[in-house]
């Protein structure tokens, strides 16, 4: 059994020792030859966010790759300077179409940003660029956590994995001014309608193996492929998996790898991204064929729930939705500013608990404290309100502790929050002068 890189691996393992191997599972697949250019990539990326929208019907997949192109037009010409902030440490960064490449292909993990890039790529269009350096950020931050934690990934093992094993279109005997002029006539052959919504240039830096990430690399006349000249694969049952939401190994590289071996099985798993072993049926039809050696092609066929697609967050407090069912107008903004903040809270967990803090959407800060709560220092989901204090995160999404408004666009006051695991919550406390308690979603 093996999952991203594993299958890869796994299948040269068959070839060399087929007496060892009865059955493989491969979850997340890609044939020993893939393509370097990751056309197959970006063209899942499309149909991803095409069934995204589709299956949600919160957006239209062909608007959402039509601002995509239009923005990555725009930022080729004029990137965007950011800083990403990684705990107490700044970075100079900035949002380039090379970036906004990035969180399309996501690294195959959809659904943390596919239920975001629609409203941040319409955003952005509308001159508020706060939800994509959100995205851009995020991206940033995930991947750096994972380069800094080597038993989760060794950078530079990857490295030399894909500089020695992996497809390229140079020759590593030329020198590198060579290798670099071979590359680029390589990309200059391709339709750039093949990349779409993205130039072939942006496209190839998206973060994926590309065939210009070892141009420098030392000369090496044992570098190519693992897999030795006319070695067969064993004639043995293969099932093999992929997530129809993954751009990192799509289908169509799982429908390659299937076609190396004679008696293969392709399940494609809807709504799961890369490596969909985990999703319940995934797990199921992998039990199953690892015991009977057969696999129904369609038994995961309508399973599984898209990520939920995020609308364009308001920019000023007079935007923010009125909340709650009791209580004046000032009162129902009031707690749509507590809700809004805490959707970003919650956005913005994953990177607390790894770095220590993040921002706030438009300004503030999340900073975790040592007895577990999170305090809010002027955070800002909105211009013209600011929400400070503390929260503690509790086990089932529950939350509570005590926050404080000001700023002019809201009514002042200081408020116990408790949200509960229905995602029901109750505000209590001084509100604009009044005692307020008032019940919220």
């Amino acid at each position: 059994m093996g999952g991203s890189y594993g299958t890869y691996l796994m299948p040269i393992y068959a070839a060399r020792h087929p007496e060892h191997v009865r059955s493989m599972v491969l979850s997340g697949a890609a044939p020993i030859e893939f393509d370097p250019w990751g056309r197959d990539r970006v063209g899942a990326a499309r149909r991803a966010l095409r069934l995204v929208c589709a299956r949600t019907r919160a957006c239209r997949g062909e608007t959402v790759l039509r601002n995509l192109a239009r923005l990555a037009t725009r930022l080729r010409s004029s990137p965007v300077p950011m800083t990403v902030i990684a705990g107490a440490r700044r970075f100079s960064a900035r949002i380039d179409e090379g970036a906004l490449a990035a969180v399309v292909y996501a690294g195959g993990d959809a659904s943390s940003f596919y239920g975001r890039i629609p409203a941040a790529a319409a955003s952005a269009l509308a001159g508020d660029m706060a939800p994509l350096r959100r995205v851009v950020e995020q991206y940033a931050l995930v991947f750096a956590s994972v380069l800094a934690e080597p038993s989760i990934l060794n950078f530079a093992q990857t490295v030399a994995t894909a500089c020695h094993d992996y497809p390229r279109v140079f020759s590593y005997a030329d020198p590198p001014a060579a290798r670099r002029a071979a590359y680029e006539r390589a990309l200059r052959a391709i339709d750039p309608g093949e990349f779409r919504p993205f130039s072939p240039t942006g496209w190839t830096q998206a973060g994926f193996d590309a065939v210009d990430n070892c141009v420098e690399w030392p000369n090496d006349p044992t570098a190519g492929s693992p897999l030795a000249p006319g070695a067969p694969f064993p004639d043995v049952p293969v099932l093999v998996l992929s997530g129809d939401l993954d751009a990192n190994t799509p289908s169509l590289a799982g429908r390659q790898a299937a076609a190396q071996f004679r008696r293969a099985t392709f399940v494609e798993v809807p709504n799961e991204d890369h490596t969909p072993l985990g999703a319940p049926c995934a797990d199921a039809v992998a039990a199953r064929f690892i015991a009977t050696l057969r696999a129904n092609p369609r038994a995961c066929a309508g399973t599984g729930e898209p990520p939920q697609v995020d609308g364009r967050p308001p920019r000023r407090a007079a935007e923010l939705p009125l909340v709650g069912r009791t209580g004046t107008r000032a009162q129902r903004r009031a707690l749509g500013l507590v809700v809004a903040t805490v959707r970003d809270l919650q956005e913005q967990a994953a990177t607390i608990m790894t770095w220590g803090a993040a921002g706030g959407l438009r300004g503030g800060r999340y900073v975790a404290g040592r007895d577990g709560t999170i305090r809010l220092r002027a955070v800002r989901v909105v211009f013209g309100a600011r929400v400070s204090g503390a929260l503690r995160l509790l086990p089932g999404e529950r939350l509570t502790g005590t926050v404080r408004l000001s700023g002019p666009g809201v009514s002042h006051g200081r408020l116990q929050v408790r949200l509960a695991a229905n995602g029901h919550g109750r505000a209590a406390g001084l509100l604009g002068g009044r005692h307020v308690d008032l019940a919220f979603p």
